[in-house]
């Protein structure tokens, strides 16, 4: 049988380096793994598809089966449901107005990766920095449920003396009732007048 080269060609996530000699009357081929090791493998299993990383793919593959009941495994399902599944019920909000998850997190790992090296917690959710941006490395940061609520696309933003803040934090800042802030503002107050005017007390008759 004449001798194919596989010198420089690629297969699964190895590339081929040199022949380094036989193995059970089949070529040995030492190659490079994606993640970084090296592993020699005979050329029928290259050829025959067996043969398709150093054997971290199956590492990969119980990971992702022992890590796929937690909360960051869940988090992860739901933000891919709700961008591409049409099905899913707040597609609508996400995938039906064009917001998308980038290719490098179609795969748990690499998103799991970046979770634990941007400071993922249990008490922490995903929160896209852009409201109107995609899902991606650098659009996304770990929140609390506080803070995710001050990046929704139903808030009311107010400026004032430079500073631009929702009506929730507002209201916190200066210690009135958001319903009270709210209602002034609705009524085409200013936002100096609806801080700062006293709330009156209703009369008891």
């Amino acid at each position: 049988m004449k001798f194919k080269d596989l010198t420089g060609q690629r297969f699964g996530r190895l590339t081929v380096i040199e022949r380094v000699g036989t193995r059970s009357g089949k070529s040995l081929w030492k190659c490079l793994c994606d993640c970084g090791n090296e592993t020699e493998v005979r050329s029928d299993r290259i050829l025959g598809g067996e043969t398709q990383s150093c054997g971290c793919i199956r590492t990969d593959n119980l990971t992702i089966c022992g890590i796929r009941g937690t909360r960051i495994y869940r988090i992860w399902h739901c933000m891919t449901n709700r961008c591409e599944n049409k099905n899913f019920t707040q597609f609508f909000n996400y995938g039906g107005r064009g917001i998308s998850v980038c290719n490098e997190w179609r795969d748990f790992l690499p998103f799991f990766n970046w979770a634990m090296a941007s400071g993922y917690s249990e008490t922490l959710t995903i929160d896209r920095i852009d409201n109107n941006g995609n899902y991606e490395p650098n659009n996304c940061k770990w929140s609390t449920r506080k803070e995710q609520n001050n990046n929704t696309r139903s808030n009311i933003w107010l400026e004032y003396q430079g500073k631009r803040k929702t009506l929730a934090q507002w209201a916190e800042a200066y210690g009135m009732p958001h319903s009270c802030l709210y209602g002034r503002i609705k009524l085409g107050w200013p936002i100096e007048k609806a801080l700062f005017t006293p709330k009156q007390e209703k009369k008891v008759l």
